[in-house]
């Protein structure tokens, strides 16, 4: 079910904030606000495109990602309040691309190089404790993160590898530690961009290129499949009164009328996702 009203660019990043889906268009940069009854506002950010990421905040703002740092934005009105943290070198090259918050509190970034053909993104922390903080090297285009249900494992893709990888959280050494491979391609369509883990430790990927949405099984054998009417599948998030509700964005085929990307789909899959978590930073 289509539960967008307008079409973005490029559509990403969603969350649910406990009563509206929130989402980001990266390339027309604005956050969107989808509420239940399929009321949705636009709010245009003054940031330069591409955006790159959108987590909540332990006081109840909002952080926005992007190539100038990471900036604070009011949860009311939606607008752009301050820069919480400056960018590190590495983003004049390779932008943020996608963010999320461990439960810990703590924010990992994910980025991707400008080109998409070079190893030059890769993942970072911004933490009370560590500042900005690069965990990973040698990324292409980094896309995730996500965290198992007791915060012990990271789910992080390579979109242009085709690969999911898992790593262990080391709270103590703040590291991600022991890689290995979760899920590769494969037989299946597209490659892997936004995760989202369900609370049985279900990891949820959307296939860019590919019209679907994957779920694989905590052992990394693919479970189930959801069928999205848009070929360029970007993210999913859980969301809904009881989290029963995965949230699906997409991004505008380049072909005028190709399909229904750039709206943003819901679909009742059966499982129940996690509550956001929020940064504390």
């Amino acid at each position: 079910m289509i539960c967008s009203t307008t079409r973005c660019s490029l559509a990403e990043c969603p969350i649910w904030d406990g009563e509206r889906l929130l989402y980001l268009d990266l390339l027309d940069p604005a956050i969107i606000e989808c509420f239940p009854d399929r009321r949705e506002v636009r709010h245009d950010l003054p940031l330069p495109a591409p955006l790159g990421g959108l987590c909540l905040l332990s006081d109840h703002g909002m952080v926005v990602c992007c190539r100038e740092g990471l900036f604070r934005v009011d949860p009311a009105s939606l607008r752009l309040e301050s820069r919480l943290a400056a960018p590190d070198s590495s983003f004049s090259v390779a932008p943020p691309n996608d963010a999320a918050v461990h439960p810990s509190g703590c924010l990992f970034i994910a980025t991707a190089d400008a080109a998409e053909n070079a190893p030059t993104a890769g993942v970072f922390l911004l933490s009370l404790g560590h500042g900005l903080k690069r965990l990973v090297s040698g990324y292409t285009v980094g896309n995730g993160p996500s965290f198992s249900p007791d915060g012990g494992m990271a789910y992080i893709a390579d979109s242009p590898k085709g690969e999911i990888y898992c790593y262990e959280w080391n709270g103590e050494r703040a590291a991600l530690e022991n890689r290995r491979l979760f899920a590769s391609g494969g037989r299946t369509p597209g490659l892997p961009d936004g995760v989202a883990v369900d609370s049985e430790g279900g990891v949820w990927n959307a296939r860019w290129g590919g019209g679907l949405v994957v779920r694989y099984a905590p052992d990394g054998r693919e479970s189930d499949r959801v069928e999205v009417p848009a070929k360029l599948v970007t993210s999913c998030a859980f969301g809904g009164p009881k989290l029963r509700t995965l949230y699906v964005t997409t991004a505008r085929a380049k072909e005028a009328g190709a399909d229904l990307g750039g709206h943003v789909f819901a679909f009742e899959v059966g499982k129940t996702g996690l509550p956001a978590s929020r940064a504390v930073i």
